[in-house]
């Protein structure tokens, strides 16, 4: 089993980039994480790329950058637009929302699939203190880290 950051490591180095069709599924969340796919959905080619763009930034830096910022900074773009962009083309969840999911989702990864400290895990999401990654589960999943290692 590997982490969404290795799965997208993994992604990268067998399949050339924009070759991808395929979807990435967390069923535990119901989120869906699209790349690489050639549809139109009615959004201008400019939106789509840049939404895109987002989305395969994600996975590479979502531990060490949970700011808007970078994510614009990296496409190019203001914060201001790539929040309209995101908005408008997942149906309102914000870009926020995204990089938050994919935190829950590997934390939860590393508190079933390895013994790593609570305190450790914190530190690979890059949280400033334990209890700011503690407060942030607890918000996101009702339950605090130790709680749902334990499968409270």
């Amino acid at each position: 089993m590997y982490s969404l950051k290795e799965f997208s490591q993994l992604r990268n180095l067998f399949i050339p980039e924009g070759e991808w069709d395929g979807n990435v599924i967390c069923m535990e969340t119901n989120v869906e994480w699209t790349f690489g796919t050639n549809e139109t959905h009615g959004f201008p080619k400019r939106v789509e790329e840049i939404f895109l763009g987002f989305l395969s930034l994600l996975p590479k830096h979502f531990e060490e950058h949970h700011d808007i910022g970078f994510y614009a900074s990296e496409l190019c773009i203001t914060t201001t637009y790539l929040s309209r962009v995101v908005r408008q083309v997942s149906g309102g969840r914000t870009v926020v929302d995204y990089i938050n999911q994919m935190l829950l989702m590997e934390a939860v990864f590393l508190l079933r699939q390895t013994s790593l400290s609570i305190t450790q895990i914190s530190d690979r999401l890059h949280f400033a203190e334990v209890t700011t990654f503690t407060r942030f589960f607890n918000r996101m999943k009702g339950m605090n880290p130790r709680e749902f290692r334990k499968g409270k």
